[in-house]
């Protein structure tokens, strides 16, 4: 079981130990608190971002925190595998916070951003990294995900392909083909999906001795291709796992 199986109001995650007893403020007290106006005696789900979560009801409301009440067992939730990492070119406006946030309902369970020499964008690192763990931290709650997905540091293609032997089989998105993934080993897939403009030649040929994965007959966003190889690859594990 997980918390998207629960009968809850909402979801969301603490730093905290969830013990029988839990007060939720911050960001996701206001939230709920102020906004989503859940109220005394309402079930809500919480987890730690690491596979454990439980559920707990409202016992008393406060400005901006929620007092709550253990009312199940403190559960855990074993990672999927093989494990999805997206590997993703950075493009203008909120394209990087949409990757992550759609990708995340979809069950991706680590971020890699990376810099292509065709990309436009050159954000700061620290930025970057603050950005898409906020948002993904709020899709995972709103996909009542147990596990939060990693947001790896912002880096080349190159660094991000050198480590691949130890991180999982690496897949390109590309124009055309079979939407059919290769079966990985327990590492699981790590998917590389290009800028607007696409990779570089230099690029390209570091990526040439790895197999692709065809996203569709007609030519993709960038946001909408990593969205669309993301959805390949959870669908294949449920499929695996079967």
């Amino acid at each position: 079981m997980t918390p998207a199986d629960v009968d809850a109001t909402a979801h969301a995650f603490v730093d905290v130990a969830l013990d029988t007893t839990v007060r939720l403020d911050g960001a996701d007290g206001h939230h709920l608190q102020r906004v989503r106006r859940v109220r005394r005696d309402e079930r809500i789900t919480l987890g730690d971002g690491a596979g454990s979560w439980r559920t707990y009801r409202v016992e008393a409301t406060a400005p901006g925190a929620l007092d709550l009440v253990a009312d199940g067992p403190l559960q855990a939730v074993p990672r999927a595998t093989p494990p999805i990492i997206l590997v993703f070119a950075l493009t203008k406006g909120d394209g990087p916070e949409t990757v992550v946030a759609r990708a995340t309902e979809l069950g991706v369970d680590g971020f890699e951003p990376v810099l292509a020499d065709h990309g436009v964008a050159r954000p700061e690192p620290a930025r970057i990294a603050d950005r898409l763990e906020r948002v993904a931290r709020e899709a995972a709650a709103q996909s009542r995900r147990a596990w939060l997905p990693t947001i790896a540091p912002l880096r080349g293609l190159a660094a991000a392909l050198a480590d691949a032997p130890e991180a999982g089989l690496v897949v390109s998105a590309a124009h055309g083909g079979t939407p059919r993934l290769p079966e990985p080993d327990s590492r699981g897939w790590r998917l590389v999906v290009g800028p607007e403009g696409g990779f570089s030649a230099a690029e390209t040929e570091l990526l040439a001795a790895h197999p692709s994965v065809g996203v569709g007959v007609n030519v993709l966003r960038a946001v909408t291709a990593a969205v669309a190889v993301s959805a390949v690859a959870a669908t294949t594990r449920i499929a695996l796992a079967t």
